[in-house]
């Protein structure tokens, strides 16, 4: 049976509407890649709009 990790990230969706076009900063996205890189099977990013709308992306 091979176990596989999955990884939650919470984040506040007021602090991504304050960043232009809404895109994500480089940090968070090199952060997703080392999760991935280490064996992530999944990286959910939740917010707090994705809550209402059900969007996971």
């Amino acid at each position: 049976m091979i176990l596989r990790k999955r990884f939650i990230i919470e984040t506040d969706f007021d602090q991504i509407r304050k960043i232009p076009n809404r895109t994500f900063s480089a940090p968070l996205l090199y952060h997703l890649y080392g999760q991935l890189a280490s064996g992530a099977h999944c990286v959910f990013i939740s917010t707090k709009e994705a809550e209402y709308q059900d969007n996971l992306v």
